[in-house]
């Protein structure tokens, strides 16, 4: 079992090979420390065993006197003489029993896993923790085998028990990280309680090794990281969702829907080619005439996207609702509908129809759709606040909107009529 409140937030793997030019390992860890590194593994492949523990006992001197643990790549020997924390072990080193074994029950030892075979054997030995990866391309382990990516990650996670700590590595850099954090959360090592699956920490090799300033760095990391922390529940989320939405993707592939959007110009290259990126067929077509026909064909298997960015005339998006409402998905994309009177009560009669399956808005957007007080200044997210809307409240507003089909105060004995023209 892990150690208590074992930190692995910024997971420090050390690459000597990639240092800048004159620096010295024991400075760049020195500094990364003071940066916010939280554990240390030394991962040295080119090394003979005697310069390797010579190494070793000069990081862990560092290490200790900043009540950091130091874990030894692949090499248990090294470990003992040395007297660290712990190892790190994949599938082509010593087995966890052996390395157990001989480093006693107290001892931080990490596998780890890069497919759901490796996982199953993994959970089976309990190990201290689970190094996830490679989760993007990298250069300092051209033998990790195939990429994982964030959904890889998530779908890993889903199947880890709460009790035993996850650290993602592979590529991971400050540009990739923020787009990480927003499909995985990272919890705090004080509640270790992923609800959803959370990761523990993050590895990180080049990003750190290669910088000019380490330390600078990993205090980036370190904000990056306080920020994924700060985030709600809801939006950590997302990690749990993702996984879900992998079936329906494969669905879209395998019986591929046809898409017909009645869209702005500015959107409508962007839209079709979304479309075919996720396997599905993209039609746009605003004439009336073809409304009853595009409803009925590809066996049926269709759906409407309705975006009134530039709408001029609420014929065809009334007429396109009576074509595929009462049969096929709508997606209705409120543009601007906060901005001026005429587009509110459009978008208002639209919600009203009781056709539309998914509303896909920023948040000024939806707020107006909501019955809410919004000022906005064009298709911008600015809510009636200026967009600072606390995500507690987002959520229930959203959630409300949901169940009352358009808006909080919905009464079928009121809708407002358009004009038919």
């Amino acid at each position: 079992m892990a150690p208590p409140r074992l930190d692995l937030s910024l997971y420090l793997v050390t690459d000597s090979s990639l240092l800048p030019l004159g620096r010295s390992l024991a400075d760049h860890v020195r500094a990364s420390i003071k940066g916010g590194v939280t554990i240390v593994q030394l991962r040295e492949k080119t090394l003979g065993t005697a310069a390797f523990i010579k190494l070793g006992k000069e990081i862990h001197a560092i290490t200790k006197e900043l009540g950091v643990p130091l874990l030894i790549n692949d090499r248990v020997d090294v470990a003992k003489v040395v007297g660290c924390e712990g190892v790190h072990i994949g599938w082509d080193d010593i087995d966890y029993e052996s390395a157990r074994s001989l480093l006693g029950p107290d001892a931080i030892i990490g596998l780890s896993v890069s497919n759901h075979d490796q996982l199953v054997l993994a959970l089976k030995a309990n190990p201290t923790y689970l190094g996830l990866g490679p989760v993007y391309a990298t250069t300092t382990k051209p033998d990790a085998g195939a990429l994982l990516g964030d959904l890889g990650v998530c779908s890993l996670l889903e199947k880890v028990p709460e009790h035993i700590p996850t650290v993602a590595i592979g590529g991971i850099n400050l540009v990739n990280l923020q787009s990480m954090f927003l499909k995985i959360g990272l919890q705090d090592p004080r509640t270790r309680s992923r609800k959803p699956k959370l990761l523990d920490g993050i590895a990180i090799v080049s990003a750190i090794i290669t910088s000019m300033e380490p330390e600078k760095t990993c205090r980036e990391f370190k904000g990056l990281i306080s920020s994924s922390r700060a985030e709600s529940t809801w939006d950590r989320s997302v990690a749990k969702l993702i996984p879900l939405l992998l079936p329906s993707l494969q669905r879209v592939r395998t019986c591929p829907p046809l898409i017909h959007h009645i869209t702005n110009h500015v959107s409508s290259s962007l839209s079709a080619n979304v479309t075919l990126a996720v396997g599905a067929s993209p039609i746009m077509s605003d004439n009336p005439a073809e409304f009853q026909d595009l409803a009925a064909l590809n066996n049926g298997i269709v759906a409407l996207v309705l975006n009134m960015g530039t709408f001029s005339d609420e014929s065809p998006f009334m007429l396109a609702l009576d074509a595929h409402g009462l049969m096929n998905p709508v997606v209705f994309d409120p543009v601007g509908c906060g901005a001026t009177t005429a587009r509110r009560k459009f978008a208002e009669a639209i919600m009203y129809t009781g056709c539309c399956n998914v509303i896909k808005g920023n948040e000024g957007e939806i707020l107006s759709i909501a019955g809410e007080k919004v000022v906005m200044r064009g298709v911008d997210g600015a809510g009636q606040d200026g967009g600072k809307h606390r995500e507690r409240e987002l959520a229930e507003i959203c959630s409300k909107l949901a169940k009352n089909e358009g808006r909080p105060d919905f009464d079928p004995c009121k809708k407002p009529k358009l004009t038919r023209r």
